[in-house]
Order: C-alpha cells, then sequence, then structure tokens
C-alpha cells in the first residue's frame, strides 16, 4: 500500500509542471514548452525555465492559438421598458406601528442576562472605597515628585 502511494506521489509531483506550463505556437510550426507568456511593447516574452527568458516579435508567433481567448459565460441583457423603470423608482409606503411577536403556549424564548446597575457614572467612582487603586496611587507619587 506504501508503495502505491508513493508511486501515485511521485507521478502527481512529475506531472505538475507539465500541466502548468504553457504552450507558444510558432507560425513557422514549431512549438515552445513554456512556463510563462506574455506580451508587452510589442514583443513576445516567453520564460522557458528559470533562466531562460526569450524574446520573439509578433509576426513570429501564431498569436490566435498561443493566445486563445478564455471562454466567458454569455449574460443575457433585458430591456426594461420605461413605465417598469419608473414603477420601481416609487417607494413603498411602510406602516409605521410594529406588531410584537407571538408565541406558542408551551414555548419559552431564551433572554439574555441582566447587567448590574451601575450607580455613578464615571468609572472612577466604582472602586472600593476603602482602598485606592494601584495606578491611582502610583500617579499621585508621581505628582507629588514633581511637584517638589
Amino acid at each position: 500500500m506504501k508503495k502505491l502511494l508513493l508511486v501515485v506521489l511521485a507521478i502527481c509531483t512529475s506531472a505538475t509542471p507539465v500541466l502548468a506550463a504553457r504552450t507558444v505556437y510558432l507560425k513557422e510550426g514549431g512549438t515552445i514548452s513554456a512556463r510563462s507568456v506574455w506580451r508587452a511593447k510589442g514583443k513576445v516574452h516567453v520564460l522557458v525555465n528559470r533562466d531562460t527568458l526569450t524574446e520573439f516579435s509578433l509576426s513570429e508567433i501564431d498569436l490566435k492559438r498561443t493566445f486563445a481567448r478564455k471562454h466567458r459565460a454569455v449574460r443575457k441583457h433585458h430591456r426594461v421598458s420605461g413605465a417598469v423603470q419608473a414603477s420601481k423608482a416609487v417607494p413603498v409606503p411602510v406602516a409605521a406601528t410594529q406588531t410584537s411577536v407571538s408565541t406558542k403556549p408551551g414555548l419559552k424564548l431564551p433572554s439574555m442576562p441582566d447587567l448590574p446597575k451601575l450607580t455613578g457614572k464615571e468609572p472612577g467612582t466604582q472602586a472600593p472605597k476603602g482602598e485606592e487603586g494601584t495606578i491611582r496611587k502610583h500617579k499621585k507619587e508621581m505628582a507629588e515628585r514633581a511637584g517638589e
């Protein structure tokens, strides 16, 4: 079983560069298997391997076969008549009142837990009354040192 898995893995890894290669068709009838092909400034650049980059003029390459158009899904465009467009532009009036959701008699909906009620509005008032916080003590000490 391991041998079969290794053979399949070896075939897949060796076939990957072949499948990723692009084919450049020359007008004289020859073909070039390349890693990448692109057009720039009136020339066709062909990356044969990681070391070899060649340039061809557009007259040497069969452009229709080398750069075949990708097939795209055709979208159907529907014409909208003027009356239909006008009716879509009119906003629909919305009811001002909302109706409450009715529940079944045996069904209980989950509710959110209640948050503790805060007595003061500022966070500084929430500190324990018997003792000041460490940061507040440090700030007071620093202010006293700066004042001396």
